[in-house]
């Protein structure tokens, strides 16, 4: 859907977003606030987004699958099986801190994981111009959107990174005054969040 309805997919998560927002306003009226109903509340949004997802994609199911394409598929889907140990492996960062330091390390970690994340949304965004990369086989647009794509990524990516740079301890400080000695932790981690999204952006040019 994202490749051929970007709009589409786009709404698909605001779908998501909302649906999950909602919940939890309903359950903090409801003063039924735990972490079962915290995930409760992610599991509606997933709910949403993919009853959407449905609607939308439900008259595809029912063409014939192009044996050039699904060819073409499988024989690309070899590398997506190679990355799955390092995905499981970065899935497993916060039973590992924990386990060897201590639930208070797992706290440190995502509160400065809160705001490295908004460095890398700026990766969320260049992919809107990922579908138009799809479309043609031209060497000299897809080397325009590519431009396009990081321009985007640094244009955002680049402010904020400065901006944490400059305000890590007072940002952490804001959830609690002993987070503030980990301003380096974060700096750090804004400025891998801040590769990662160009590397994505890369990637993605790669694999589409």
């Amino acid at each position: 859907l994202y490749a051929v309805g970007p709009s589409r997919a786009a709404i698909s998560e605001f779908f998501f977003e909302t649906g999950k927002l909602l919940a939890a306003i309903v359950f903090w009226l409801a003063t039924r606030i735990t972490l079962e109903t915290a995930l409760i509340a992610v599991l509606l949004g997933h709910l949403s987004q993919t009853a959407y997802l449905l609607a939308h994609t439900m008259p595809d199911f029912s063409k014939k699958p192009n044996r050039k394409t699904a060819k073409k598929i499988l024989s690309l889907s070899i590398f997506n099986v190679v990355i799955q140990p390092a995905l499981l492996i970065a899935s497993l960062d916060v039973p590992l801190i924990s386990s060897t330091i201590g639930n208070l390390a797992v706290a440190y970690y995502t509160v400065v994981n809160a705001f490295a994340n908004v460095v890398s949304y700026s990766y969320v965004l260049a992919r809107g111009l990922y579908p138009a990369m799809l479309q043609t086989d031209e060497e000299i647009i897809h080397r325009k959107n590519l431009e396009e794509s990081l321009r985007l990524v640094l244009l955002l990516g680049v402010p904020l990174f400065i901006g944490i740079v400059f305000t890590a301890p007072s940002l952490l400080y804001l959830f609690r005054p002993d987070y503030a000695h980990a301003g380096d932790v974060l700096r750090l981690a804004s400025l891998s969040a801040l590769l990662g999204a160009v590397s994505g952006t890369l990637g993605d040019a790669l694999q589409g």
